[in-house]
């Protein structure tokens, strides 16, 4: 099985099936992950936050694809267990690559990672603002801390992702919670 890919079905809106679980609304939402508390747009596994609008990799890259291009960077798992981030080495505007490619590299006081490619593509944006600010991987993973854009050249390769029930069961196991 390709890297990042998951059992079950999974689709993104216009692809074909809907996702596992729509949070909507204030308060708790019932979930079938035991361990996981699900909040309005978010999954939380203990200390871990993982939201409901975009999709997952093994390697703890998150992906969320609006008119065929996938913002894409490091989840509040990855951001938690590397800790304080120090550096980013960006992809090149223009760059091709194929899903599963290192295309960028992350390195903290802690340890360097790999930040793979979720899809095939090109990439049409960096946030270079990460070059002077890492720290935002740490503090807005979600948000201000995204790494790259890549416009997509088979949407059908998001099929392969994991969902977020999926990967809050992934923590939930890797941490024994």
């Amino acid at each position: 099985m390709p890297r990042g890919a998951a059992t079950g079905a999974y689709s993104l809106p216009g692809l074909g099936v809907a996702p596992p679980l729509l949070c909507r609304g204030r308060g708790t939402v019932p979930t079938s992950n035991p361990g996981a508390v699900a909040v309005a747009g978010e999954i939380r596994v203990g200390p871990y936050l993982v939201l409901t609008d975009r999709l997952y990799t093994e390697s703890d890259e998150w992906i969320k694809i609006e008119d065929g291009v996938a913002t894409v960077g490091i989840t509040d798992y990855a951001q938690r267990k590397l800790r304080d981030i120090v550096g980013v080495e960006l992809p090149e505007v223009g760059q091709r690559v194929r899903r599963g490619e290192a295309v960028a590299a992350i390195e903290s006081v802690k340890a360097a990672a790999d930040v793979y490619a979720p899809v095939s593509g090109e990439i049409v944006e960096v946030n270079e603002r990460l070059l002077d600010e890492p720290e935002l991987l740490n503090k807005d993973p979600y948000g201000e801390g995204w790494i790259f854009r890549v416009r997509m050249e088979d949407p059908g390769e998001a099929q392969g992702l994991l969902s977020p029930e999926q990967y809050a069961e992934r923590i939930k196991r890797e941490e024994g919670l």
